[in-house]
């Protein structure tokens, strides 16, 4: 290669190499800048999507790696009933190296620290369509806190508490603050009812196994079904699927204490003779 060929090509490379970093730094210092409009953004979109009042503490906005983390977030709702969300940081995962401006999808939220507090079944209830949902390729969340008051959900259990060590749900459309349940594809929980009653759930590979409380110690297993999301009925779907779970975890405990009463009766006619009296004592 001539020199003034290779100085062409490191001119070349040396401008390209250029624009590159120049693309970086710009991308670097819009995040930076960009913190407030983002914020601003995201609260309004909140706010729309839920029909409720969403404030944040603050937001770190990272357009090189597509991340944007959002601290001490808070959704407020008082039309139908009583609804506070607290979420103590929310990341998102955006298109990296300023892409995020022709594709603005969250490909991956992932939340830390949640509380929800809930009083009525309307104030769950996905609202009338004026914004846009939020859509999400997936959510991951960890140490949840949702309390549903005796009027909410299931009036019938009382005050339920729920405490999720780990959930994660597939692609989402966001109509709700439940709307993630419909692409629940892993879960670790516990479940307290009234009088104190708590049940361990998990939920893996489309199968939830249920124990404590009237259950036991021992799990029951029984198949998870969800329906597609209907958003305009997504409150109906979802007790629907609690009351058909709470049908099939109480046929299997039927199911298994039937088995043993007749286990018990086959046993006595095979082998009739009494049990062992324990030895005495001397």
């Amino acid at each position: 290669m001539s020199q003034a060929a290779s100085r062409r090509l490191r001119r070349l490379v040396l401008g390209g190499a250029g624009l590159v970093v120049g693309w970086l730094v710009v991308l670097l210092v819009a995040g930076l800048v960009g913190r407030g409009c983002a914020r601003d953004h995201l609260t309004a979109r909140i706010g729309a999507s839920l029909r409720a009042t969403a404030s944040i503490d603050e937001v770190d906005l990272g357009l090189v790696r597509g991340r944007a983390a959002a601290h001490g977030l808070r959704i407020r709702k008082d039309e139908g009933g009583h609804l506070r969300i607290s979420i103590r940081r929310a990341e998102v995962a955006l298109a990296p190296l300023g892409l995020v401006a022709f594709d603005r999808r969250p490909r991956m939220v992932e939340l830390d620290g949640v509380a929800l507090e809930a009083s009525t079944l309307a104030v769950l209830a996905a609202p009338d369509r004026k914004g846009q949902p939020i859509h999400v390729g997936g959510l991951v969340a960890r140490d949840v806190h949702l309390t549903f008051l005796p009027t909410a959900l299931l009036p019938w259990l009382g005050r339920v508490e729920v405490a999720i060590e780990r959930v994660e749900a597939g692609p989402t459309v966001l109509y709700s603050a439940l709307s993630w349940v419909f692409s629940l594809r892993s879960l670790r929980a516990r479940i307290t009812v009234a009088a104190g009653v708590t049940l361990v759930l998990e939920v893996d590979r489309g199968k939830l196994r249920v124990s404590g409380g009237l259950i036991g110690a021992t799990p029951v297993e029984v198949p998870l079904v969800l329906p597609r999301l209907d958003p305009k009925r997504e409150m109906t779907q979802l007790v629907g699927v609690i009351k058909d779970l709470v049908t099939q975890l109480a046929i299997d405990r039927a199911g298994g204490w039937l088995k043993q009463q007749v286990w018990d009766r086959v046993r006595d006619v095979v082998d009739p003779s009494p049990a062992p009296a324990p030895d005495a004592r001397p």
